[in-house]
């Protein structure tokens, strides 16, 4: 079937200059229609490419947020278990401090009992007014006591500091 000029709708197709112009104007439409039909063909398949992008694009920003989610709750746990070790570090270091002697109460000891003496065995005055001469193990305690005593007397602050750590 032959296509007839829609404005004088001559019979044998088109063969007025008219209709040789509505001609060329159809083909140049139809040309632009189908380009624009092939231009949303490609965007719906590109729509269908760019959501399977994106697709993928959330699925690893999910499992990043997953991964970053779990090394947060690591990440605390680890600062939870290093609190606690802290604590007790800082419990254990109070604990120390407390053993240690207090070195004024160190020098009052050493006035009274007379490290010299005690060190190489012998009663102090002091001890020999009490009562006389301790036994054995008692002068063994003595002697240990007294290179305590003479130590932490002599000890520097950081010795001393190093002892409360220890």
């Amino acid at each position: 079937m032959m296509s007839r000029c829609l404005s004088c709708a001559g019979p044998d197709g088109f063969h007025e200059p008219h209709c040789q112009q509505e001609r060329d104007t159809l083909r140049a439409e139809n040309a632009r229609l189908q380009a624009r039909v092939e231009e949303l063909e490609g965007v719906l398949h590109g729509d269908k490419g760019a959501i399977a992008d994106q697709r993928a694009v959330i699925l690893k920003l999910k499992a990043e947020v997953k991964e970053v989610a779990e090394s947060r709750r690591c990440a605390w746990r680890a600062i939870d278990l290093l609190k606690q070790d802290l604590n007790q570090i800082e419990a254990l270091a109070e604990r120390r401090k407390k053993a240690l002697p207090d070195p004024d109460k160190l020098r009052l000891l050493a006035d009274w009992f007379d490290v010299d003496d005690a060190a190489k065995g012998r009663a102090s005055p002091t001890l020999a007014t009490l009562g006389g001469q301790p036994s054995d193990e008692v002068q063994q305690e003595l002697r240990g006591w007294a290179k305590d005593i003479a130590a932490a007397i002599d000890a520097t602050p950081e010795e001393r500091e190093k002892e409360a750590k220890r």
